[in-house]
Protein backbone atom coordinates (compact mmCIF):
# COMPACT_ATOMS: atom_id res chain seq x y z
CA UNK A 1 0.00 0.00 0.00
CA UNK A 2 2.94 2.40 -0.50
CA UNK A 3 2.71 4.88 -3.38
CA UNK A 4 5.84 5.77 -5.40
CA UNK A 5 6.49 9.47 -5.74
CA UNK A 6 9.02 10.98 -8.11
CA UNK A 7 9.52 14.71 -7.85
CA UNK A 8 12.24 16.15 -10.08
CA UNK A 9 13.26 19.31 -11.83
CA UNK A 10 13.57 23.00 -11.12
CA UNK A 11 10.01 23.77 -12.24
CA UNK A 12 8.57 21.16 -9.88
CA UNK A 13 10.64 22.51 -6.98
CA UNK A 14 9.49 26.03 -7.82
CA UNK A 15 5.87 24.84 -7.67
CA UNK A 16 6.51 23.19 -4.29
CA UNK A 17 8.07 26.39 -2.93
CA UNK A 18 5.11 28.46 -4.14
CA UNK A 19 2.63 25.95 -2.72
CA UNK A 20 4.31 26.08 0.72
CA UNK A 21 4.40 29.89 0.67
CA UNK A 22 0.72 30.09 -0.28
CA UNK A 23 -0.37 27.59 2.38
CA UNK A 24 1.58 29.54 5.00
CA UNK A 25 0.08 32.87 3.83
CA UNK A 26 -3.42 31.37 3.99
CA UNK A 27 -2.58 29.93 7.43
CA UNK A 28 -3.32 26.40 6.21
CA UNK A 29 0.00 25.28 7.71
CA UNK A 30 1.88 26.93 10.52
CA UNK A 31 5.02 26.34 12.55
CA UNK A 32 4.77 26.47 16.34
CA UNK A 33 7.07 29.11 17.89
CA UNK A 34 9.05 26.47 19.79
CA UNK A 35 10.25 24.98 16.48
CA UNK A 36 12.95 27.63 16.04
CA UNK A 37 15.20 25.57 13.76
CA UNK A 38 12.41 25.15 11.21
CA UNK A 39 11.55 28.85 11.42
CA UNK A 40 15.21 29.84 10.96
CA UNK A 41 15.54 27.62 7.88
CA UNK A 42 12.36 29.09 6.38
CA UNK A 43 13.60 32.64 6.97
CA UNK A 44 16.99 31.87 5.40
CA UNK A 45 15.56 30.05 2.36
CA UNK A 46 16.50 31.82 -0.86
CA UNK A 47 14.89 32.03 -4.26
CA UNK A 48 17.20 33.61 -6.85
CA UNK A 49 16.85 34.16 -10.58
CA UNK A 50 19.95 33.81 -12.74
CA UNK A 51 21.26 36.91 -14.49
CA UNK A 52 19.60 35.79 -17.71
CA UNK A 53 16.35 35.00 -15.90
CA UNK A 54 16.40 31.45 -17.24
CA UNK A 55 17.27 29.53 -14.08
CA UNK A 56 15.92 29.74 -10.58
CA UNK A 57 18.14 28.69 -7.69
CA UNK A 58 16.36 27.70 -4.52
CA UNK A 59 17.77 26.63 -1.19
CA UNK A 60 19.43 27.73 1.98
CA UNK A 61 22.47 29.98 1.85
CA UNK A 62 25.78 28.25 1.09
CA UNK A 63 26.84 26.06 3.98
CA UNK A 64 23.42 26.04 5.64
CA UNK A 65 20.71 23.39 5.82
CA UNK A 66 17.24 23.48 4.32
CA UNK A 67 16.08 19.95 5.19
CA UNK A 68 13.11 21.17 7.21
CA UNK A 69 11.99 23.42 4.36
CA UNK A 70 12.09 20.45 1.98
CA UNK A 71 10.09 18.39 4.50
CA UNK A 72 7.50 21.18 4.75
CA UNK A 73 7.23 21.30 0.95
CA UNK A 74 6.62 17.55 0.80
CA UNK A 75 4.10 17.80 3.64
CA UNK A 76 2.15 20.44 1.67
CA UNK A 77 2.31 18.27 -1.45
CA UNK A 78 0.90 15.41 0.61
CA UNK A 79 -1.96 17.64 1.76
CA UNK A 80 -2.65 18.68 -1.84
CA UNK A 81 -2.63 15.05 -3.04
CA UNK A 82 -4.67 13.95 -0.01
CA UNK A 83 -2.09 11.38 1.01
CA UNK A 84 -3.11 9.52 4.14
CA UNK A 85 -0.70 9.14 7.01
CA UNK A 86 -0.03 5.48 7.82
CA UNK A 87 -0.93 4.23 11.24
CA UNK A 88 1.32 1.93 13.22
CA UNK A 89 -1.28 -0.83 12.85
CA UNK A 90 -0.77 -0.69 9.06
CA UNK A 91 2.90 -1.64 9.38
CA UNK A 92 4.01 -5.24 9.65
CA UNK A 93 7.15 -5.16 11.82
Amino acid sequence: GVEDVCIRGTRVKEDLVQQLALKMELKQVAIPPECQEIIEQLRAYEYRLSRTGEYVAMGGPSGSHDDYVAAMMLYCEGLARKWLLPTFSSFDF
